[in-house]
């Protein structure tokens, strides 16, 4: 059959053969890159499974003072069981009293966490409730901007104090609580709360603190160590397994 006129000539079986082996190529070539695309986007996403959040909040009122040294110490030694463990972990720390709300750290990995030593002053009186709060919101909107490949998967917000809620004037009992259980329900968050000098259970309940997840401790110089040795396990375990398996009690000093 003849060409219309202006109309190219068929391919030749020579052509028609190169063409397609054109076209096979370029089609391995896509489905390649699709492979390794998708490959980097898992090796992105366990890599994103093994990142935990820890973020810790520590009562730095005054009536930490005769403690001190002993939190101090308490919460380098959990530091370093925390670097033992594989897995990513990122760590924000908080100090906090009426006059002052310090974040020391925030999101750094945890291979780099310093030595915690004069940073921690305690002072004046316990905004607990303002304290947590904020922690709260500032924490989702960080964890908000972050890229997808360094999203935590696990976040766990650790609450350390030896009093009673006295000062603060932004944050109630009901909107702290509702914020804990909405983190908890939606996101899966974790949140833990060691106290000491205060019925722990109680004041953990009133602010949306699962009992599972609390604990009361003596604030002497033995009972802070193991309140801080208690944290440490309760974080190695929320790492490994994702729960938290050994709170919920009160922390016995000859444990």
């Amino acid at each position: 059959m003849a060409s219309a006129p202006g109309a190219s000539a068929p391919p030749s079986g020579e052509a028609v053969r190169c063409g397609w082996l054109i076209r096979n190529r370029r089609r391995r070539t896509k489905v390649k890159d699709m492979t390794d695309r998708n490959k980097n986007e898992t090796a992105g996403n366990e890599a994103k499974n093994e990142r935990t959040e820890i973020v810790v909040l520590m009562d730095a009122s005054g009536s930490m003072n005769s403690i001190r040294e002993d939190a101090v110490g308490g919460f380098n030694s959990f530091i370093e069981k925390q670097k033992e463990q594989d897995g990513e972990a990122n760590i924000t720390v908080t100090f906090f009293d009426s006059n002052r709300y310090t974040k020391w750290l925030e999101g750094i990995d945890l291979q780099a966490c310093p030595v915690l030593n004069g940073e921690y002053r305690p002072r004046a009186a316990t905004p607990l409730l303002d304290a947590t709060g904020r922690t709260i919101e500032e924490l989702e909107a960080r964890l908000a901007g972050l890229d997808a490949a360094v999203q935590p998967a696990r976040v766990m917000v650790i609450v350390v104090t030896d009093g009673q809620e006295n000062s603060s004037r932004f944050f109630t009992r009901e909107q702290v609580k509702r914020r804990i259980e909405e983190k908890q329900e939606a996101a899966g968050w974790q949140f833990v709360f060691l106290a000491a000098n205060v019925d722990a259970f109680d004041e953990g309940r009133q602010m949306g603190f699962p009992k599972r997840n609390t604990a009361g401790y003596k604030s002497t110089r033995k009972g802070t160590r193991k309140a801080f040795d208690a944290m440490s396990k309760a974080v190695l375990c929320y790492r490994d397994v994702g729960t938290v398996e050994n709170l919920g009690c009160e922390i016995e000093e000859d444990d």
